[in-house]
C-alpha cells in the first residue's frame, strides 16, 4: 500500500458521504462545509491530508479541515521572476 493510501485508510471521512466535502454551492454549502470540518476536527490524519492537498494543488473541497479559500491563503504567493540585468560593455576591449 502506498504512502498516500496508508494515511487515507485512517481518515475520519472514510465511509462518509463525500458530497459533504465537495458541496455544489447554494444555500446548503455553508452547512455542508461546516459538517465536513467537524469530521476533519476528529481526524487523526488531518495534517497529512492538508499537506497532501497543499502539495497537490487541489483547488476545491475540504481537506485537512480547510476549504479551498483557506488553503489558498496558506500557499505562498506566486511571484514573477525578473530577468537578470545584462551588462553591456560600451568601450572596446584592449
Amino acid at each position: 500500500m502506498g504512502q498516500v493510501q496508508a494515511w487515507r485508510a485512517q481518515a475520519a471521512c472514510l465511509g462518509h458521504d463525500l458530497s459533504v466535502f465537495f458541496p455544489p454551492g447554494g444555500a446548503s454549502a455553508r452547512a455542508e462545509i461546516a459538517e465536513a470540518k467537524r469530521v476533519c476536527d476528529a481526524c487523526v490524519v488531518r495534517g497529512a491530508c492538508l499537506e497532501w492537498a497543499l502539495r497537490s494543488g487541489v483547488s476545491d473541497g475540504v481537506f485537512g479541515g480547510l476549504d479551498a479559500g483557506e488553503r489558498t491563503s496558506l500557499r505562498p504567493p506566486r511571484t514573477r521572476r525578473r530577468p537578470s540585468p545584462v551588462l553591456v560593455r560600451t568601450t572596446p576591449r584592449r
